[in-house]
């Protein structure tokens, strides 16, 4: 998340901090093959 839709984000406000934490949250949900790749399982 911080490499993709954070990276460079600056702002002084929380209520626009909490809000592009959610949309990056959003979009990681609807890329499971990004999550996947991040994050390695021993599992197959």
């Amino acid at each position: 998340m911080k490499g993709n839709d954070l990276a460079g984000y600056f702002t002084k406000q929380s209520s626009e901090l909490r809000d592009k934490l959610i949309e990056s949250i959003r979009n990681l949900i609807n890329q499971p093959k990004i999550i996947r790749s991040v994050c390695k399982t021993h599992s197959k």
